[in-house]
């Protein structure tokens, strides 16, 4: 996010359907269980995102390489750039 003054939009209410097996979470690649906002995710990757949609990217940083690989197994370890990966879909 380059503009200091940027604020992130509400969350709008959660739309949920079900989503076909031969589609992944486009987060984690897990099977996904429903569309949030317009993208194919897993309930995890739904929760994560509502719970950190407001986490400032600006003012944190990977405690790793900044480019983390955000699986199902490794989803946990790096809140910063799955939240980077979330946000770029």
């Amino acid at each position: 996010m380059d503009s200091d003054n940027c604020k992130l939009p509400a969350v709008p209410k959660d739309v949920t359907k079900d989503i076909q097996s031969s589609n992944i979470c486009q987060v984690c690649g897990e099977k996904p269980t429903i569309m949030y906002l317009g993208v194919h995710c897993c309930s995890s990757c739904k929760m994560f995102f509502r719970r950190n949609a407001d986490f400032d990217l600006d003012t944190h940083q990977c405690v790793f390489t900044g480019n983390c690989d955000i699986t199902m197994n490794s989803r946990g370890a790096c809140r910063y750039c799955r939240l980077k990966k979330c946000f770029s879909i």
